[in-house]
């Protein structure tokens, strides 16, 4: 096997990206949401920017982790039966 020969491992990556902006952008924004309601004046400024932090890049970077161990392990199966 060469090593750029990796097509699933790649399209798996390129589709956990994709995915991965989306979801991440709509679930860091909903929680950003949510947590708006629990900020009050008396809290510390520490926590105030904990609040409206957005995950979003950190869902999306999970999601690219998640796809490529999705694509290694089909690759890896792929191989087996080949």
């Amino acid at each position: 096997m060469d090593f750029l020969d990796h097509h699933i491992r790649s399209i798996s990556i390129s589709t956990g990206n994709f995915i991965g902006i989306i979801v991440g952008q709509t679930i860091g924004d909903f929680i950003v949401e949510a947590n708006k309601s629990k900020i009050s004046p008396d809290m510390l400024p520490g926590k105030i920017e904990q609040l409206r932090s957005h995950p979003g890049v950190w869902i999306w970077l999970l999601t690219i982790a998640i796809s490529y161990v999705i694509g290694f392990l089909i690759e890896k199966a792929y191989q087996k039966y080949k």
